[in-house]
């Protein structure tokens, strides 16, 4: 039928296209009005990039703003942590949740983790976190690992969703494999404790220990001690052998 009422608006101004010829004179009509725009703005773009490197945020500001209402992701993401800070601007929380929040629903996955933090650390918007987990896994799901470090810590203290120690350690994982401290030590500790995964000392160890050679002055450093006290020295050699080539493959 859409067929068939598109044929019939083509007949009716005297020209006979089919569908496809219709979307693709549309598409090439589109892309002649994108790229007499898009220039200007992408120049204008990294002008307000080395204004902001710079530190000249008054000049930055005034050029992401016109970038970011001509619907630049990038540039409302920029607007939404300049008025987090007060760069340039008087700092507004409310601001930069609406800057941000444009560029996140873009899918701009640092605007999605920040404003998942907004929701998460009350500013500039109400504590909310069920919003909070929603920016956390849409950022996550594009690969942030800080992203998915909070989803795995949303997920285990049950804050926005059911508290579910299986996804908890799932997401932690995903981090932790990235190379994320807190998510290896986290992931670590589930595995000491059996939540969310089965119990496995030796797995415990590793990822603690793995936690502790980016984290070397960490208070958390006595963990490790207390998993070796629920250890034979087998396990402790085979939990070290498992660490050393996980940081072998990880810097390939």
């Amino acid at each position: 039928m859409a067929a068939q009422t598109l044929q019939i608006e083509a007949s009716s101004v005297g020209v006979s296209l089919r569908p496809g010829a219709v979307a693709s004179a549309a598409l090439v009509s589109w892309l002649l009005v994108f790229l007499c725009f898009a220039a200007p703005v992408r120049a204008g773009f990294v002008a307000g990039t080395y204004a902001y490197g710079n530190g000249d945020y008054v000049k930055a500001y005034a050029i992401f703003r016109k970038a970011a209402e001509q619907g630049t992701a990038t540039a409302q993401r920029y607007l939404g942590m300049m008025y987090r800070l007060g760069q340039g601007v008087e700092k507004d929380y409310f601001k930069a949740v609406r800057w941000y929040r444009e560029a996140a629903e873009q899918g701009d996955v640092e605007a999605q983790y920040e404003l998942a933090v907004m929701y998460h650390r009350v500013r500039g918007a109400k504590r909310d976190y069920a919003e909070a987990m929603r920016w956390y896994r849409a950022a996550a799901e594009q690969g942030h690992r800080r992203a998915e470090l909070w989803v795995g810590v949303m997920y285990a203290r049950g804050l926005g969703v059911d508290q579910d120690h299986g996804e908890g350690a799932r997401w932690y994982h995903k981090a932790a494999e990235t190379g994320h401290a807190v998510a290896q030590y986290n992931l670590g500790l589930l595995y000491f404790q059996g939540k969310g995964v089965e119990e496995n000392k030796v797995e415990a160890h590793k990822w603690v220990s793995l936690f502790l050679v980016q984290e070397p002055d960490s208070q958390h450093a006595w963990t490790l001690g207390e998993i070796e006290q629920h250890m034979t020295s087998m396990e402790i050699v085979e939990a070290k052998e498992r660490a050393k080539n996980w940081r072998s493959i990880s810097v390939r």
